[in-house]
């Protein structure tokens, strides 16, 4: 570890800087919406494909899905507020259930 700590922070500072995210992001709501928006018509990833003639790999321009799905999914949180999590409470994390399936299709738990 390199020794460095965070710096304890009141929760009037946190309240504070919340507050002063929010009043920016209140005033760029428009522009950020727009990016948003461009992000999902116009969403490139470049990749590098083989020429079978010349055996060369070359840079192509692709839709980049995951960009714009994020996107999307952004601005339905925006509108719509996050998913809540079954069972209406959030933060309980998940239940993993372990199933062996035996050759012969026995299960054990």
């Amino acid at each position: 570890m390199s020794g460095c700590r965070k710096p304890k922070v009141s929760s009037a500072e946190r309240n504070g800087n919340r507050e002063r995210i929010q009043e920016v992001v209140t005033e760029n709501l428009e522009a950020h919406l727009n990016v948003l928006l461009d992000t999902v018509r116009h969403a490139q990833k470049e990749d590098w494909v083989l020429c079978p003639h010349c055996n060369r790999k070359h840079p192509v321009s692709r839709p980049d899905y995951r960009a714009a799905e994020s996107a999307i999914r952004t601005l339905h949180e925006l509108g719509y507020e996050k998913p809540e999590a079954d069972g209406g409470e959030g933060g309980q994390g998940f239940a993993l259930k372990r199933v062996i399936v035996l050759p012969g299709g026995a299960e054990v738990e």
